[in-house]
């Protein structure tokens, strides 16, 4: 058949078929006598499955990426493509509802206010919002998680050094989930699942368990482990989800590749999600103050042991006392405790709305 006649059929325009053709994703055969395109049923076929992935949004160099194992039926190739794209919605998701809340909050202002300072609140709401910008795209994985997520469940088994941050791993693990105080069919969502250890817990415990994690690595290793497990790609500070709220959150081994300052960024994005009287347990590198790191680092030093003090500058380890105020101040009530030389648990309860 001719292009027009195919551009009807599939509802696309001839213009967006040889566009296609173009960019090599479709090789049509020209006739010897005129040199017009011959459409077949197989061409058909193709071009629908184009669209169809087009209409996922997805870019040209991704359907490049995915369309012979498509057109095979190899459908899973879809996922790490799925999860960027999933990741870059989110993120921008994540732009316009902050965009929203200072346009209601500036609204408000203008509504109960002569007016007066309002210059003043608009360049408030404007630095904050260059300050949370900045500090969501500041990160980067300079710990090469994808690597890491090969080796990654030997490498916590080995902890002889009681200065091992993964020293009584499994007990820090267990110890995590029981703290959530899980109910059967509760909504998890873990923060830096990893390849699935903590989640798993969870799940044992009748919870249905979402997973964020920042490297496609580690969610490739947990979706093999734990194909039941709901895995999103994306960090911390901008949770790519749409309406979904969790009775509780758990996270493991992860808020330490945050700075301090997002480290509270990341603590918004909990508390949004986070149904009232929903729990948020952390397990995590920290210090139980400033007054602890600086004794510990002389302490280390004396011993030593440069080793661990190289660790803990590679890493940003909390102040557990910043994080606590943080959550008293929101309306939750808070317990702590130290699990080993490094490794501290946090559980927060969201009070009732």
């Amino acid at each position: 058949m001719r292009i027009l006649e195919a551009a009807r059929r599939l509802g696309m325009t001839t213009r967006t078929i040889r566009y296609y053709e173009e960019r090599g994703l479709i090789e049509l055969n020209k006739q010897a006598d005129n040199g017009y395109r011959e459409v077949t049923e197989n061409d058909l076929s193709v071009l629908q499955v184009i669209g169809m992935l087009r209409e996922l949004d997805l870019s040209i160099e991704d359907i490049q990426l995915c369309l012979e194992d498509v057109l095979q039926s190899n459908l899973k190739a879809l996922i790490p493509l799925l999860q960027r794209k999933r990741e870059q919605l989110g993120k921008e998701m994540v732009q316009m509802k902050l965009l929203i809340r200072q346009m209601d909050q500036l609204t408000a202002h203008l509504q109960h206010n002569k007016g007066d300072d309002t210059m003043n609140e608009m360049s408030s709401i404007t630095e904050r919002s260059k300050m949370l910008k900045q500090l969501r795209e500041g990160w980067e994985d300079r710990w090469n998680f994808n690597d890491q997520s090969l080796h990654y469940d030997l490498a916590v088994k080995r902890h002889e050094d009681p200065l091992d941050v993964h020293a009584n791993y499994d007990e820090i693990l267990r110890r995590t989930c029981e703290s959530a105080s899980i109910e059967c069919g509760e909504q998890g969502l873990d923060l830096g699942i990893g390849t699935g250890n903590l989640a798993a817990l969870c799940s044992a415990k009748g919870a249905v368990m979402t997973g964020l994690d920042q490297s496609e690595g580690m969610l490739m290793q947990c979706q093999r482990k734990h194909p039941d497990f709901k895995l999103l790609l994306g960090n911390m500070m901008e949770l790519p989800l749409v309406d979904e709220k969790f009775d509780f959150v758990v996270s493991s081994y992860a808020l330490h590749h945050l700075t301090d300052e997002q480290k509270l960024v990341a603590l918004e994005e909990i508390d949004h999600v986070l149904k009232p009287a929903g729990r948020v347990v952390v397990a995590d590198l920290m210090f139980e103050s400033e007054d602890a790191r600086i004794h510990c680092m002389k302490r280390l030093k004396e011993a030593g042991r440069q080793d661990k003090i190289d660790d803990i500058h590679d890493e940003f380890y909390a102040d557990r006392s910043r994080l606590i105020s943080w959550w008293l101040n929101h309306g939750y009530e808070v317990q702590a405790e130290q699990m080993n030389a490094f490794m501290h648990l946090i559980c927060a309860i969201k009070k009732e709305a």
